[in-house]
């Protein structure tokens, strides 16, 4: 993991949505959804898992456990999330 961005939410169900940028990038997008509890902190991994180097890659959208959401967080560079206006 490169880098990561960190978001607040309210309470309640959210989708997640990534699309992945850059050269060498799978197909498609990932999506997840989460129902947010007051005061809880959740983390999700986006990647690309590509098996036995057959293309296209696969983009997935993971949550983690607090502990190696942790631990990637302590390796990685904080990155700016841009939102993207829905339906664009």
């Amino acid at each position: 993991m490169d880098s990561y961005v960190a978001i607040q939410v309210r309470p309640g169900i959210h989708h997640f949505c990534v699309q992945w940028q850059g050269g060498n990038s799978p197909n498609g997008v990932a999506l997840n959804v989460l129902h947010v509890s007051p005061g809880d902190v959740y983390y999700l991994v986006a990647d690309n898992f590509n098996a036995v180097g057959i293309l296209p890659a696969v983009l997935t959208l993971e949550v983690l456990d607090a502990d190696e959401g942790k631990l990637l967080i302590a390796q990685s560079r904080r990155a700016v999330a841009h939102v993207k206006p829905l339906g664009k």
